[in-house]
């Protein structure tokens, strides 16, 4: 019975830390460039500095204002209420608790996006489009 129940935690901490597709991260800075670099050069890297940093503030700007995001066939981003839940981490200690209803970012890849991701290699396979067209 213990080997079954290791093999559920196993399971279930494989599902919560899936790992990115790669290990490569782009940082903001890293980000930046890569913009300076698709407008071919036509602006400085101080324009570009600038103008990226606005659309990050803006993106926070419309969470603070409780405001959706909607960018139409990329993605939606929006303020979402979480309700409260209680928790008793502590039985031990003999402590309950509850965490207050409060609102987290949400963001949802519309069909491009989601398109991107259909495309990415699945341990060594082509692609996940290609696999699809396949079974229909």
């Amino acid at each position: 019975m213990s080997k079954n129940k290791s093999e559920k935690e196993n399971t279930k901490s494989e599902l919560v830390r899936t790992p990115a597709p790669s290990k490569d991260f782009i940082n903001k800075q890293e980000f930046k460039d890569m913009v300076y670099e698709n407008l071919g050069r036509q602006y400085s890297r101080d324009a570009v500095y600038w103008i990226v940093n606005e659309v990050f503030n803006c993106f926070e700007e419309i969470l603070q204002e409780g405001k959706t995001l909607m960018i139409m066939d990329f993605f939606t981003m929006q303020p979402k209420l979480r309700k409260g839940r209680k928790y008793d981490t502590l039985k031990n200690y003999g402590g309950e608790g509850k965490t207050k209803d409060h609102y987290v970012p949400y963001f949802h890849p519309h069909k491009k996006l989601r398109e991107v991701c259909l495309a990415l290699p699945v341990d060594g396979e082509k692609n996940n489009r290609e696999e699809s067209d396949e079974d229909e």
